[in-house]
C-alpha cells in the first residue's frame, strides 16, 4: 500500500508524501495452521481472516486528497488485492497526520 500510495501521489500530482505510518492488527483462524498432527492435512487453508487499522498519512495531503488517494490505493495495490482475493476483510481506515494531532493524539 505504501508503494502504491507514493506512486499514485505522484500521478496525481498531489504534495509530496513524507510516509506512512500504519498500524495494523490481524486475526486469523488459527486451525489452519495449528492442527494436529502438524505433517497431515488440516482441512482448513491457514490465511489471515481480517486485517484492520489505520495509515495515517505525513506530507502536505488534505483530508479530501488522503480520502481519494485511499480509494485508488484500495483498487490498485497488488498486494491488498491478492489479499482481499484470498477472503480476508481489510478496513484501513486512512488519515492525514493533521488530523491525528487535532484530536489530540501523539504524531
Amino acid at each position: 500500500m505504501q508503494a502504491t500510495a507514493h506512486f499514485l501521489a505522484r500521478k496525481l500530482r498531489y504534495p509530496p508524501i513524507c510516509h506512512i505510518e500504519f498500524s495494523i492488527e490481524a486475526s486469523r483462524d488459527e486451525w489452519g495452521s495449528m492442527s494436529s498432527p502438524v505433517d497431515a492435512g488440516s482441512g482448513t487453508v491457514s490465511r489471515l481472516q481480517k486485517i484492520w487499522g489505520t495509515a495515517t498519512v505525513h506530507g502536505g495531503l488534505d483530508g479530501g486528497q488522503v480520502d481519494t488517494l485511499a480509494e485508488l490505493v484500495k483498487e490498485r495495490c497488488p498486494v491488498a488485492n491478492m489479499v482481499v482475493a484470498s477472503g480476508c476483510e481489510v478496513d484501513i481506515v486512512w488519515q492525514p497526520a493533521a488530523a491525528m494531532a487535532q484530536h489530540g493524539a501523539p504524531q
